[in-house]
């Protein structure tokens, strides 16, 4: 993912040795950049310590060794984040379309690695409504049939599936069995099987009324439950991950906001 092996099937335009002697692989301008970017931050922060330190009067070796802290710091906060609790958090309040919108920006790039992410896109969404400041990473070609859009083993533990069948298309048919397992408040991932084929992750949440909203985090949109149920196929599967621990795998998908 962030670091990895080249994807074999999609040539890169880019790549940047880093820490332990791998290599991270780019296959847009815009996250390249991006990427150069914050790199260039990053120096120019700790040559600003450097300097800092010349001007600081006293005991240079202390403040010195504050100055390295800070600037291991602003490496660390530069590389994809080693473990959960490393995950950068979101700053001041934050609802749940300002977290939609900032899941998966790149989609509009047209790149594949962002128009198939969907699964990552709705694992981020996850995060963000848990306070974490993250997005969809890009998925690699060899990884489009690894996830099972309805496997959420590999991010959350012991997520428990349930089956919801839409032998009818009315909505209040359908909330009612989806309210079985995920009362009003909860939140989780919603994998329908389209009727013209292929499948689709989107996030569902149930608000303090009891009502479905779902949210196709790929696209940064809401979704009728009306208009989805004519659209898929008589069943899909939802899994509440509100109530779930996270697993380290997550990192795996997720990104830096």
């Amino acid at each position: 993912m962030a670091i990895a092996e080249p994807d074999p099937d999609f040539k890169y335009i880019a790549k940047v040795k880093v820490k332990g002697g791998k290599y991270r692989y780019f296959y847009d301008e815009e996250t390249y950049k991006n990427f150069l970017n914050k790199g260039k931050e990053v120096v120019d922060k700790i040559k600003g310590l450097g300097t800092l330190v010349q001007t600081i009067p006293g005991n240079v070796a202390k403040e010195a060794g504050k100055v390295a802290k800070a600037a291991e710091k602003a490496v660390t906060d530069f590389l994809p984040p080693k473990s959960i609790a490393a995950l950068p958090l979101i700053k001041g309040k934050h609802s749940e379309d300002e977290d939609m919108s900032a899941i998966n920006e790149k989609y509009k790039s047209g790149a594949y690695q962002y128009m198939l992410n969907c699964m990552f896109a709705t694992t981020a969404y996850e995060l963000r409504r848990r306070g974490y400041d993250v997005e969809a990473d890009a998925i690699r070609r060899q990884e489009v049939n690894t996830y099972s859009v309805s496997d959420m083993s590999s991010w959350f533990e012991n997520p428990k599936p349930q089956i919801i069948h839409t032998v009818s298309t009315n909505n209040e048919v359908v909330v009612k069995q989806i309210l079985k397992t995920s009362p009003p408040g909860s939140r989780g991932n919603m994998c329908v099987f389209w009727k013209g084929g292929g499948g689709h992750s989107m996030a569902y949440e149930v608000n303090s009324s009891g009502k479905v909203v779902i949210r196709d985090c790929q696209v940064n949109k809401v979704v009728k439950l009306s208009s989805l149920l004519e659209e898929i196929k008589p069943e899909f599967v939802i899994t509440r991950t509100d109530n779930l621990k996270l697993k380290e795998g997550v990192l795996d998908v997720i990104a830096r906001n």
